[in-house]
């Protein structure tokens, strides 16, 4: 751990050449030494003198809309905004790397992030329509350049793209790019899931992997394209897209999820924390369709129901433990 640390504050507090700053981002956001990177992190933030006047943090608890940078953002800004608010600062590191290497020293970008429990709607600089998951975070320019609109995603989203066949737009994940000209589809990147996931409501898009960037996939309406990070593998299949984007009603379908990945949405969806502390649940998948108004003890009951010897405990508004 301590050459990674080194490696990561070396990066952070010196000049480094282009080659060597596009290496580090490579190895930075990939899944490899991921633990030892966490801790890392964290013993950096707790190092960090952030200037956490109450304009920064109330700006960013607010679910961020319109936060203006007109100097140069620094990586060490970013990072204690990061501790500030909790984002994670690879995600907010990799667009830092992606602005600086696209715009101009004087840059102007927006950042959007939804808290836990909340979904927001916003229009980019071009009018295209992005309607955010919780727990996501988008950075976007001000302005789109005349040869590209590119955006840096970490979470889930769904974009109605507006058409341009002039400038291609480009959806940036830690894993892939999408690319479109004018479209609708969803994105699912959140650090924490095990996949990535893009699935095309209409028209056409095509996805690079980051790993192997000389190939693209082209999605046709109603397929998903899902990459899994652990095993370096992906998929195409079709799907039904309505299940897909529930998520922008408000509702909730789990179609034959595994338990903790039940856990994760229920989390993220109603702000909360769940504790999974028995191995029974090892071989659980859940199939249920829940409504828009139907709540976090609402769920828990019809858990109890469908699943054998299924027991929980609210240890707080906030907290659930499932035995």
């Amino acid at each position: 751990m301590l050459r990674i640390k080194y490696i990561i504050n070396t990066f952070f507090t010196n000049s480094v050449p282009e080659k060597t700053k596009n290496l580090f981002f490579h190895w930075f956001v990939s899944s490899s030494n991921k633990n030892e990177k966490d801790k890392v992190l964290s013993q950096l933030w707790s190092e960090i003198e952030a200037e956490s006047d109450m304009e920064a943090e109330n700006a960013f608890s607010r679910t961020i809309i319109g936060q203006r940078y007109k100097k140069k953002i620094t990586l060490q800004r970013i990072a204690s905004i990061s501790a500030i608010i909790l984002i994670p600062l690879f995600s907010v590191v990799f667009s830092l790397l992606y602005i600086q290497s696209n715009h101009s020293d004087e840059l102007a970008i927006m950042e959007c992030y939804v808290p836990l429990g909340e979904t927001k709607t916003i229009y980019l600089p071009d009018s295209s329509k992005v309607f955010l998951n919780s727990g996501s975070l988008l950075v976007y320019p001000t302005r789109f350049t005349k040869k590209n609109r590119e955006v840096y995603l970490s979470g889930e989203a769904l974009f109605s793209v507006t058409k341009d066949k002039k400038r291609m737009f480009r959806v940036i994940t830690s894993d892939l790019d999408v690319e479109v000209l004018g479209t609708i589809f969803n994105v699912n990147s959140y650090p924490d899931n095990e996949t990535t996931e893009t699935t095309l409501k209409e028209g056409k898009v095509r996805i690079r992997l980051k790993e192997q960037p000389e190939e693209e996939i082209l999605l046709q309406v109603n397929e998903q394209f899902s990459y899994n990070r652990k095993e370096k593998r992906s998929s195409t299949l079709l799907v039904e897209t309505d299940d897909v984007l529930v998520w922008t009603k408000d509702r909730i379908i789990f179609n034959n999820r595994h338990i903790n990945e039940v856990i994760v949405l229920m989390e993220r969806k109603y702000n909360i924390r769940i504790f999974l502390n028995s191995e029974k649940y090892e071989n659980t998948y859940i199939t249920a369709k829940f409504s828009e108004e139907e709540s976090i003890e609402g769920i828990f009951y019809v858990l109890k129901q469908i699943i054998p010897q299924f027991q929980y405990k609210k240890e707080s508004e906030s907290t659930y433990y499932i035995n």
